[in-house]
């Protein structure tokens, strides 16, 4: 990118205290799209590519770690592979899965410790009826109260 297209681009950023916000045209899932040799292309892409100096292939995920979508703050931006995305979908899920025996959404974590059974250590458990908690679940989709 030369520095009228990164003038251009930066014309379409307000640098907020955290992010940079992009504020031009977004595509259908509220990503920024910027149009650089005659292609549209995402912005946080561009971001990213231009800050560091990398071309990256359509493949490769550039994941906005703030989870911000319209954010293209270059310290924001991680390349990630589809495996390292998969578990960032399953940590943001909005609600974890509820037991499947008394149907409590409320599980805590079991911290292995020297008295402890070591098939229930590192589980996670219903806090109401102790059974284990549904497959895939982590520690971060834990609520406590």
């Amino acid at each position: 990118m030369n520095k009228t297209d990164f003038a251009r681009f930066m014309s379409h950023v307000n640098k907020t205290e955290n992010c940079w916000l992009w504020t031009s045209g977004k595509n259908y899932n509220g990503y920024g799209l910027f149009r650089l040799n005659d292609k549209k292309k995402k912005a946080h892409r561009v971001s990213f590519e231009h800050h560091y100096k990398k071309l990256i292939d359509d493949k490769i995920i550039i994941k906005q770690t703030c989870f911000v979508r319209t954010c293209v703050n270059p310290e924001h931006l991680l390349q990630i592979t589809v495996s390292k995305e998969i578990r960032y979908v399953k940590i943001r899920s909005n609600e974890p899965k509820p037991c499947k025996r008394c149907k409590n959404l409320l599980f805590h974590y079991l911290y292995p410790t020297d008295d402890s059974d070591s098939v229930k250590a590192n589980t996670i458990v219903c806090k109401a009826c102790g059974k284990r908690a549904p497959k895939g679940m982590l520690p971060e989709q834990i609520r406590y109260l």
